[in-house]
């Protein structure tokens, strides 16, 4: 078997999943014949990007075997595109030693990265190897919180004096090697190692090379706390169209800069978590292990295990009525199920504006009605809905009257809890997603069967 590049063993017209799969197809089977020198055929072309998405998808015991073909000459900015699950595995085939040999040659903002996703054990063991200078950089940003812009950015930063001429910064961007591999922006500091302006690097070669660079730059700068919660640097790159932006410690000197790149990475995590925390479900690698993602799930199925109890004695006390009107049965659900998609909407649309700032205490209150308003409208048109189908299906006007005012009642209710819960969440400091997707769900499964079976039992 002998493969030339990734692109010989695909049609030019196939999808990139189709790429993927037989790029799969062709790993497998030179790991299969243990043969090294087809799977270094095979990998060495791949972007680090898509090496990382191929091992991903491979079985652990695969994966491993993989690791011992290339391991000794792979790119490592590989490691920093693995999820945590695969990424300790990997780890654990390197080895330690290994390991910090690897990670200064990535960026700062990449190997800490890698380093935040090892296991407190791989930590210490890594912080013990690394060398000292690449030690006390990773300690530094120990010390700042999770989540925040410190623990983000890349600390090499493009700086110059605001004296420098354009020729003089020129030539020490040719002649350093110390420098981020991209950059967009020039930061231009004071003595005191302060951000007092920044000349953008179209702009630079524009400039006339005597032009003193205090005289050009441009002084109006976003600049970011090393603390600042990584939510507010997304919603300020967004906000201001920053590509990038200086960092500052706590007396306000430049430390590390954040690029658009690390934002999109940001932006994704943060969509990625709300969706996962909305279904109840939090720290879910489809590649981590089986029993640690049960243990995560259990919290979320928790709530609704208590509440099914909960209905279950609810129904237990209108037994008589339900066995009188045996077409409640089928009612409950339609009370309960269309509320609680009706709350989900709702919340899903408050947590997303709560994240783009598009709801502040001006318009808490009109937010809030108007999400009600929805909610009592969809609730009308449903309920007259099912009113018919009943009164065609059961000929029972009092039933359909009961349905009517339970599915409104409902309806509106969970429209409008689904626009409170995660603003008084919010407005908490919590995070809006985390519980407010299955706690409405449970409250709207328990309304709905008690304002039915309620109704139903005092005109029926």
């Amino acid at each position: 078997m002998t493969v030339d590049s990734p692109q010989n063993l695909l049609p030019a017209e196939d999808s990139q999943e189709e790429v993927y799969d037989r790029l799969i197809i062709a790993i497998k089977e030179a790991l299969h014949e243990d043969n090294e020198g087809v799977i270094q055929e095979i990998v060495a072309p791949l972007p680090p990007e898509d090496l990382a998405y191929l091992v991903e998808r491979l079985t652990p015991d695969l994966r491993r075997q993989l690791f011992r073909a290339i391991k000794k000459n792979f790119d490592p900015e590989v490691l920093s595109y693995f999820t945590a699950p695969v990424l300790s595995s990997i780890v654990e085939e390197l080895g330690i030693p290994q390991l910090a040999l690897l990670l200064p040659r990535l960026e700062s903002d990449d190997a800490f990265a890698v380093f935040e996703e090892l296991g407190e054990d791989q930590q210490q063991a890594l912080l013990s190897a690394i060398p000292k200078e690449n030690r006390l950089r990773f300690e530094k940003l120990l010390t700042y919180p999770e989540d925040s812009a410190a623990r983000i950015m890349q600390q090499e930063v493009v700086i110059v004096p605001a004296f420098w001429t354009v020729d003089a910064i020129v030539k020490y961007i040719q002649r350093s090697d110390t420098l981020p591999d991209e950059f967009y922006e020039i930061y231009v500091v004071n003595p005191k190692h302060m951000p007092v302006g920044k000349v953008s690097l179209n702009r630079l070669l524009r400039l006339k090379p005597n032009a003193i660079i205090a005289d050009v730059m441009e002084t109006e700068i976003r600049v970011l706390s090393a603390e600042e919660k990584q939510e507010e640097v997304s919603y300020l790159f967004r906000h201001y169209s920053l590509i990038s932006a200086p960092v500052v410690d706590e007396d306000h000197r430049i430390i590390g800069m954040i690029t658009a790149d690390d934002v999109v990475d940001i932006m994704d995590e943060e969509s990625q978590r709300e969706i996962m925390q909305l279904a109840g479900v939090d720290n879910s690698y489809i590649n981590a292990p089986v029993l640690k993602t049960s243990y995560h799930r259990m919290a979320g199925l928790l709530i609704s295990f208590v509440n099914s109890f909960i209905l279950m004695a609810i129904v237990y006390h209108y037994m008589d009525l339900i066995g009188k009107h045996v077409i409640l049965v089928g009612l409950i659900p339609i009370v309960s199920g269309m509320s609680g998609a009706s709350g989900t909407q709702v919340i899903a649309v408050t947590v997303r504006s709560l994240a783009n700032r598009m709801i502040s205490r001006t318009n808490t209150w009109r937010t809030i009605f108007k999400e009600a308003a929805i909610g009592s409208i969809n609730g009308v048109c449903f309920s007259l809905a099912l009113l018919i189908i009943l009164m065609l299906w059961y000929s029972d006007w009092m039933l359909g009257v009961i349905l009517v005012i339970a599915l409104i009642f409902n309806m509106t209710w969970a429209a409008l809890s689904g626009a409170i819960l995660p603003i008084m969440v919010d407005r908490w400091g919590l995070d809006p997603a985390i519980s407010t997707g299955p706690v409405l769900t449970a409250l709207t499964d328990l309304l709905g069967f008690v304002s039915l079976l309620a109704l139903a039992k005092v005109f029926l």
